[in-house]
This record gives C-alpha cells, structure tokens and sequence, in this order.
C-alpha cells in the first residue's frame, strides 16, 4: 500500500513540475516581450526586479525537485565507500597513509564534519552536496544570464538542473567538481570584466580544490590556461600598432606545449574506437586547433612581451591552485608520508582506473540520433515566423510522444540520451569554427566566454574516461549546455523562442520523467526496482532496492562478530559502515589475495562476507574460496551477500 503511494505521489509531483515549467517559460516569454516594449528608462529596473523574482522560482523549483528524490538513489559500493573512508579519518586516520582512499582525500574530511554536525549515517554526506548544489544554480543562472537572452538563460537553467545532481544524489567527488568548476567559470567571467587578478588567484582555489576532491579537477586547470593562453593571443594580436613581430621563441614554445598537451590527452584516452575519438579526442583537438590557427596571426609585440603578459596571468591562477593543497600536504609532510600521498593519488589511482570494466562513449554511427534536434534548431534560425511557430508545434507533439512511449520500450530513452551525448562534440566542433571564422563578428570578452566555456566542456568530459556510464555525462551536462546556449546565441540571426522551447522543454521533460527517477544511476534505463526504507541506524532513513537482504545480512555479521571485526570483499565497504564493524585491512574497497590469506592464519576474524555480484571486481579465485569454505565452514547467503562464519 505505501509502494503505491509513493508511486502517486511521485507521479504527481511529476505532473506540477511539467505545469510548473510550462508556466516559467510563458512567463519568461510574456517578460521578454515586455522588456522589448518598455521605455528604456524604464527597463533597466523593471529587468533587475523580474530577474530577482524569476531567480527566485528557479531555485525554489530546484530545491523542491532535488528534496522529493535526496533520500533516494542508491549504490551500496559509492555510498559504503565514501562513508567508510570519512569514519576512518574522523577517528584520526590519514588517508592513503593509514588507509587505501579512492580519491585524493577532501571530500573525507567534509564528509567526516558532516558525520560530526549531522550524526554518523548516510544521509548526513548528502546534506553538504545539497548545499553545495543549491549555492551552485545561481552561480549557473549567472553565467546563462551572461551568455544568452533571459528566456534562454532561465531554460539552460533549468536544464541544467534537470540533466545534473537529482539524478543521482549520492555525494559522489564528481558532483563536487562540476559544482567547483562552475564556481571558478564564473569567477574568470569576472576576471575578463574587471581584468582585476584577484579574481585568476580566486578560481585557482576552486580548482585546487577541485582536485583535493577528486584528480580530475586538473581538468578544469587544463581548461583555464587554455583560455588564458587564447586570451594573451587576442590582446596581443588586436593591438594598434603598425608595427608587427615574428615572435619565433614564443611560438615554438607555445606550439609545442599545445602538441605535447594534446599528445599526452591522446595517450590518456587510447582512442582506440570511435567513441573515444568522438567525444575525447575531436573535441580536445578542436580547441587547440583554434590556438594553434591563432598563431599565425602577426603579433604586435616580441617575445619576452608576449612570456610577460601570458605568465602574468598564468601565475595568480596557479598560485590560488597551489594554496589549498599545499595546506592538505601540511600533515603529510609533517609524518614523512608524502610518498604514500603521491602513490596513493597518482599511482594506485591510475592502477584503479585502469582495472575498471572499460564502457565506451556512443560510437561514431550515433550521430544519426543528434540529427532530429538539429534540423529542429535549424529551422528555428531559418525559417520564418509562422513556419518555425508551426514547426515548433511538430516538434513538440513528437516529443510528448516520445516521452510517453519511452515508458515502454527501453530502448526509446537510451536512443534520447545518446542524441543528447552525440550534441556535445558537436557544440565544440561548431564553437571553435565560429571562433576562427567569425571570430571577429563577436566581442573580445564575447570570444573569451565562448573559449572558456567550450574548454570547460571538451576537458571535463574527460570525467567518463575510462567508465562512460550515462551518469557520468551528467557530471559534465551543465557545462556542457552552458557552452551550447552560448554558442547558439552567438549566431547573428536568433532562434525562434518556440522552437527553442520545444527542444529545451523535449530534454527537460525527459530528464525529469525517465532519467530522475532512479533509472540512470543504475547505469541502465530499465524500470526501477521498488524502494523501501532501510531501517538501519546508519542509513538514516535512505531508501533503497531490496533492502530486506541488506538488514538480514547486517544481523548476521553483528550476531556472529565477536571482536567487532568483519571482512568484506569485493566492493562491499557498505557492509563495514552499516555493521559499525572495523575492517582488518588498509583497504576498504577490495582486499588483495595476501590479505586474505594473512587473516585466514589469523584468529581475529570470525566472519566474513562475499559480495557475489560485484560490479567491477571478480569473484574470488577458487582456491581463495576453498581456503574460506575451510576456515569458516558455516555460510548463509542474503541477496547477494555470502556470509560464512567459524563456530554456531
């Protein structure tokens, strides 16, 4: 009865979010026209109060959207991890020194002053990813507001939102550095306004703490100098002086850094397939197409002046990325542990990645799915008025029929999602050629927007190497459609506002029909499974699939412990957080066969629990399994949890 009650209510929801939506876009484009009709003493405080009220809505509609689904997504391997790991450091343990982390290791010590300020359970990691994500949707409608019309902007946030964290809200390190490389995207915004260095030292920080977080904040890193590099080029080669400069130190060293850049993308990718050509490397490769064309401009000042002016601004971003992790290396220099860091970070982290199960990009052959929004998109620039209005109508109706069947056939919303994925090396592809070709129909700080932007989007989609599961596009989606509002309003001629409503309102709806509701954090669009209410003390009332297996098999390993020791593999920490029970081992995540059989000639354990359906990792070897069987002849399996014991 309260299966199906949640499923009413949901759907519900569901029904006012799509009224909701539609009324904002009436609105929006109620206000558009009223602010093109309005006096223009007028219109300048009339556009901040509409701005404030509609900001206001945004985030109202976002906060509601993200509460209904905060306690719901569930991996137990992301969740068991990342609270096992934030245990272990609020009782004193450094990580990759007393531990094996997954990650670089920020996100434990927030985690484990969530644990602190909330209680010890699940829920209390997701609150500071929830604020975290609701100081980010204004940071989104900022950067929108500055790259497009206030229909448009109002749309890309709202997409934005849909397309990111409700989808999976689990506080996992990706979410934390799209939410920080947002942040640092509109702290440059400000720089290119003010040209005040503050502001380069300022996103600096965000990116050092970025990959505090997770390593892949160096992406972000890589993606500013890229505009930083692309800004010395315009300042250089647009100012007035007859006289003109070879500059052949420069160049050498500039277009060597950008091949030896490119060089070393091409070899962390093994674009091997088309996927990974597509969407990796074309689009990496198109950026720094557009700064090595800018080279053969003639320069209106030598070299050193050119090394001047680029490290001027190079340095106060460095500087603000250095700072915070030079503070985090503070206890690891202080107890000799540098090296573990180091390995921990960069060796054993590639060792992870590499053992992951390898899930490629679409292929190259899914173009075909991105063709629909594009010839829509096209007839929106091109096309009269009655014609596009018409058109729009189509489209519209096309979507809402699409939507509804993609309840049925699985394969309906996979072809969406992968038309969605396919935009994005086009949008990148499309961005630098408006760059080099048209480049000059635009402003200097328009050109610059536009190269951050498409930076942000062709590196940070590095985030699905090696493991492009359709959540990971979601780390990476607002930056993505950021870069796509801004290079569509760069066109000269605009889109018609139905058309591109029909389109945006086509992607929102289908993000909060098909994607949010539990689906695509399983890396699949299958239907979901029911979802009950874990009624374990450390899960602080999540709700999960199935989750009668996990609370049988947490009373077995706490009634058959009796040192308070468990040992758990492979990828099931969630078993060592949920029992309250210490691991005898460094590494939470996995154990290594010496491991095993150290605590096997041990007598420190007395149980222990296999996860038979790991994602990643395989089952234990079967003289692994026939060492267990002897040692702990008693089992008794719960879902897919196998727990064997010594003594009844």
């Amino acid at each position: 009865m309260l299966h199906w009650l949640d499923r009413i209510l949901l759907y519900r929801f569901q029904f006012w979010l799509f009224v909701t939506f539609m009324f904002m876009l009436s609105a929006m484009t109620c206000y558009a026209t009223s602010v093109e009709e309005a006096s223009v003493a007028e219109q300048p405080a009339v556009s901040s109060v509409r701005k404030v009220l509609v900001f206001c809505a945004i985030l109202a509609f976002s906060a509601a959207f993200t509460c209904v689904y905060f306690k719901s997504g569930w991996i137990a391997g992301d969740d068991g991890l990342l609270a096992t790991s934030a245990a272990r450091v609020m009782h004193g343990q450094l990580p990759h020194r007393d531990f094996v982390e997954n990650y670089t290791g920020g996100l434990s010590y927030l985690h484990a002053l969530a644990f602190r300020a909330f209680g010890v359970d699940l829920v209390s990691m997701r609150i500071p990813a929830f604020c975290f994500f609701l100081a980010w949707v204004p940071v989104v409608y900022y950067l929108a507001c500055r790259v497009a019309s206030p229909l448009a902007a109002v749309s890309a946030t709202l997409l934005s939102v849909a397309w990111s964290f409700p989808n999976y809200p689990t506080p996992m390190p990706s979410w934390y550095n799209l939410f920080l490389a947002t942040f640092g995207a509109a702290a440059l915004f400000r720089y290119l306004d003010t040209e005040q260095r503050r502001w380069l030292y300022i996103a600096g920080l965000f990116g050092g703490v970025s990959f505090l977080i997770k390593v892949v904040g160096l992406y972000y890193v890589s993606g500013v100098l890229l505009l930083l590099v692309y800004r010395e080029q315009l300042l250089n080669h647009s100012a007035n002086s007859g006289r003109t400069f070879r500059c052949v130190l420069y160049r050498i060293f500039m277009l060597g850094s950008l091949l030896l850049f490119l060089t070393s993308i091409l070899y962390l990718t093994h674009p091997r397939g088309s996927g990974r050509i597509v969407h990796f490397a074309i689009p990496i490769g198109a950026v720094t197409a557009v700064l090595i064309a800018n080279e053969r401009n003639p320069s209106s000042v030598r070299s050193q002046q050119r090394f001047v002016s680029l490290f001027r601004m190079i340095i106060p971003f460095l500087l603000g990325v250095s700072c915070p992790v030079a503070l985090f290396m503070v206890p690891y220099i202080a107890s000799g542990s540098t090296g573990a860091f180091l390995h921990g970070v960069f060796g054993l982290g590639v060792a992870r990645a590499n053992s992951l199960a390898v899930f490629d990009p679409p292929t190259a052959v899914c173009f075909i799915f991105a063709i629909p929004p594009l010839m829509a998109l096209a007839i929106g620039f091109g096309a009269k008025p009655k014609v596009a209005l018409m058109a729009s109508a189509v489209v519209a109706l096309i979507g809402v029929l699409l939507i509804a069947i993609s309840g049925k056939y699985e394969l309906t919303p996979q072809l969406v999602f992968e038309s969605a994925e396919m935009l994005a090396p086009i949008c990148v592809v499309v961005g630098t050629a408006q760059l080099v070709f048209r480049g000059t129909e635009l402003g200097v700080v328009r050109r610059q927007q536009l190269m951050l932007l498409l930076s942000l989007a062709a590196l940070c989609a590095l985030v699905q190497f090696p493991f492009a599961a359709p959540i990971y596009f979601c780390y990476y989606a607002p930056l993505l459609i950021l870069a796509m509002f801004a290079v569509v309003s760069s066109w000269q001629r605009t889109c018609s506002i139905a058309m591109l409503s029909a389109v945006v309102g086509f992607y929102f709806l289908f993000a909060v029909v098909r994607m949010t509701p539990t689906r695509i954090y399983r890396f699949a669009f299958t239907p979901p499974p029911p979802h009950t209410l874990l009624s374990l003390p450390a899960a602080g009332g999540l709700r999960v699939p199935s989750s009668g297996t996990l609370e049988t098999m947490v009373a077995m390993v706490q009634r058959h412990s009796t040192n308070h020791q468990v040992l758990a593999f492979p990828e099931c920490p969630e078993v060592y957080f949920l029992t309250g029970l210490q691991n005898p081992t460094r590494n939470d995540g996995g154990v290594l066969t010496e491991d095993i059989y150290s605590v096997l000639a041990s007598d420190e354990i007395n149980v222990i629990v296999i996860n038979e359906k790991p994602y990643f990792a395989s089952t234990p070897a079967p003289d692994v399994m026939v060492a267990i069987e002897r040692r702990f002849p008693f089992s008794k399996a719960s879902g897919k949890y196998l727990v064997r014991w010594r003594t009844e």
